[in-house]
């Protein structure tokens, strides 16, 4: 198999890291994060160097984390009486940084809409990609890879 990320920020090869998963697997059956950050803890582990290890330091960082599944589990019912996120993380105007924004805030801004709507369509190529191959699915990812090919009107 030939692996890639899909982000650019870890120092490994992408390669390295699935053959290793592979070799996780095949030890302990799972590839979980338990197992990840117990076989890290070793500074020769091809993942050491992923992982923040001051105590401190790692602290504030789940505490951060922890605040941002307060603000992605927090809701709203719409008019329609649909419930969803009362708080998006999107730019809220050109060369600002995203942070987390009301809703409503988002949807009366034209810039951060369309930032919302391309968000939306990377968040459906992830969806595919990952269930592609659940037949079962094939009518949702059809529709959804006509959200992908939308075009969004950029407004920097």
């Amino acid at each position: 198999m030939n692996y890639e990320f899909t982000i650019n920020k870890f120092p490994a090869k992408a390669n390295d890291v699935g053959k290793y998963f592979e070799k996780l697997h095949k030890e302990y059956g799972e590839i979980s994060p338990e197992i990840i950050v117990e076989k890290a803890k070793d500074e020769k582990n091809i993942l050491h160097d992923y992982f923040e290890w001051d105590d401190t330091k790692a602290a504030h960082k789940y505490r951060l984390e922890q605040a941002r599944e307060i603000i992605r589990c927090i809701v709203v019912q719409t008019d329609k009486g649909e419930k969803t996120r009362a708080v998006v993380s999107v730019s809220v105007s050109y060369n600002e940084k995203r942070s987390y924004q009301p809703l409503n805030l988002v949807l009366n801004n034209d810039y951060a809409k369309s930032m919302l709507l391309e968000q939306a369509k990377r968040d459906a190529q992830i969806f595919i990609a990952k269930y592609r191959t659940l037949t079962e699915l094939n009518g949702i990812i059809s529709e959804m890879e006509k959200i992908v090919n939308f075009e969004v009107i950029s407004l920097k």
